[in-house]
């Protein structure tokens, strides 16, 4: 059922925010909210954006959601590269279970994410919903991003810079100088369309061939 599944591992504790991505964080922002996982802090931040800080390191995960237009056009959970749909405005809720949920709707479709840590895991759903009266196909993008380059990085079980098709192993490994941090995809047609790459310090899990009739709803 969940989109992801993120595990850190080898946690130290003290926190210090990286200037890098202080700007998106949500520290300071009186709406963000948080959870607590083995000495590790999730921030989830008014625009969406989540951060992991284990110690001194700091994990940063965006999401982008395509919608259709003359050309594709992008609604972000986190800072958004190009303008989201003028309805795009996430909004984030503490649910009574202590859960984080973070909703947002376009004019096609509607976003729920919901958040909660189960023992040792971060597990982060994803919930989208048709709500027009035409087929609409979303590409869904997840961007994870520190200061530094990754070491290790491991795509899929191997050292590789990008691949696809890799439901047997549908997994990310990366680490920083105190931590370590496992990012799995635990649903099926995510583990299916599955497609991952990275940079030096940037790793991004995309689904790029889904789709939803009217009226129906996928979580990731």
């Amino acid at each position: 059922m969940s989109i992801m599944l993120l595990s850190i591992l080898a946690l130290s504790v003290g926190f210090e925010m990286r200037d890098v991505v202080a700007d998106a964080s949500g520290k300071d922002n009186a709406a963000a909210l948080t959870l607590e996982v083995q000495g590790s802090t999730l921030r989830v931040a008014d625009n969406g954006a989540v951060q992991i800080e284990a110690g001194p390191d700091v994990y940063h995960l965006e999401t982008r959601f395509s919608y259709p237009g003359a050309s594709v056009g992008w609604n972000s959970l986190g800072k958004p590269e190009t303008p989201c749909e003028t309805a795009w405005k996430p909004a984030l809720a503490r649910l009574p279970d202590g859960s984080i949920e973070v909703r947002a709707a376009g004019t096609r479709y509607a976003l729920e994410r919901k958040l909660h840590v189960d023992r040792h895991r971060i597990v982060v759903t994803d919930t989208l919903i048709n709500t027009g009266d035409q087929d609409v196909a979303i590409i869904c993008r997840h961007q994870l991003t520190a200061q530094e380059p990754f070491r290790p990085l491991l795509l899929g079980g191997a050292d590789q810079v990008g691949t696809s098709m890799t439901a047997p192993n549908p997994s990310v490994f990366v680490g920083q100088a105190r931590s370590h941090l496992a990012w799995i995809a635990e649903d099926a047609v995510l583990r299916l369309q599955l497609s991952l790459a990275t940079a030096e310090n940037q790793v991004r899990m995309s689904a790029e061939r889904f789709a939803l009739k009217p009226g129906k709803q996928h979580t990731f």
